[in-house]
């Protein structure tokens, strides 16, 4: 009898070791990645991406050396050209409060040689703005003009709605920030209150810094809130996401914590921003050479 209870007691402990076994490989397999691929397979370079405020993506590319394109995407895939641009580069792209697409691109190689372009919906291309040399990020405060970060002239220009441009920030001299930083991205908190600007350089770091918006309208002095090599940066609900150059997402919550977010699919990140309507406006999209990756924000 004892012998029985003996055996019973030890395929009962085997019975529970294959069955934990089992549901441990089944959790593993069925591990979630945070983030999933929304668009691949694209022929040429991703530059950026933005999103309008009905049903559209607009994504820049590279199609040869010198003819560039903004295509369209829909919430279900279907990718479709806008308008193809003849430059040297598509630097960036932001879609304004008027549903515009704004571009910047390299025109050619010398200083100045860069400007910013407005096009419509109905690819219907303008001048909005000129005389930049590396403009690399953009964004627009309450009252609706435009600041453009020029990586190479180490300034945050101010373009008001009727096309006068002036310098807003001089970036080449912030007290704590990393020597040699090119500044990038730029995004403001969801009331204009904050400016981040995420900068890197060649040594291999970099700094995110918020300039704080006085009532008057002008910057206050800057605070470091990161030494992370960061490229571009956006702001959702008073959290902070930058892409950290090639290799994963930096998120700092409200409180300041910070933590930094791996996925192979992060690999080459570059501009990242939020959906809009369909395409979720709690779901962060990030971009690298060759596709668009998503995460949706509990």
């Amino acid at each position: 009898m004892k012998k029985v209870l003996l055996l019973f007691s030890v395929n009962c402990f085997f019975i529970l070791l294959l069955i934990s076994g089992i549901f441990y490989a089944c959790s593993k397999g069925s591990e979630s990645k945070p983030f999933n691929t929304f668009a691949e397979d694209f022929s040429t370079r991703i530059i950026g991406m933005a999103f309008d405020n009905e049903d559209k993506m607009y994504v820049g590319t590279v199609e040869n050396q010198a003819q560039k394109s903004i295509l369209q995407i829909t919430p279900g895939g279907e990718i479709s050209t806008l308008v193809s641009i003849e430059c040297l580069a598509i630097e960036y792209i932001k879609v304004g409060k008027d549903d515009s697409i704004y571009v910047a691109v390299i025109v050619d190689d010398t200083e100045g040689g860069a400007k910013i372009l407005k096009i419509t919906r109905d690819a219907k291309i303008s001048l909005f703005s000129d005389g930049f040399t590396q403009p690399v990020g953009m964004a627009f405060d309450l009252e609706n003009n435009m600041l453009v970060v020029d990586a190479m002239a180490k300034k945050i220009y101010k373009i008001s709605p009727s096309k006068e441009k002036s310098v807003f920030i001089d970036l080449g001299n912030i007290t704590g920030a990393k020597s040699g930083n090119y500044y990038h991205g730029i995004d403001f908190d969801h009331d204009c209150r904050n400016l981040y600007v995420a900068g890197l350089n060649t040594n291999g770091n970099g700094n995110l810094v918020i300039f704080p918006i006085k009532t008057d309208g002008n910057p206050d002095m800057p605070v470091i809130l990161s030494d992370h090599y960061t490229k571009h940066v956006t702001i959702h609900l008073d959290v902070v996401y930058a892409t950290i150059d090639s290799r994963g997402l930096l998120i700092i919550d409200a409180d300041g914590t910070q933590k930094l977010m791996n996925d192979p699919l992060l690999n080459d990140g570059m501009n990242l921003c939020f959906g809009s309507k369909e395409f979720g406006e709690n779901t962060l999209y990030v971009n690298t050479f060759d596709k668009i990756v998503k995460m949706t924000i509990k």
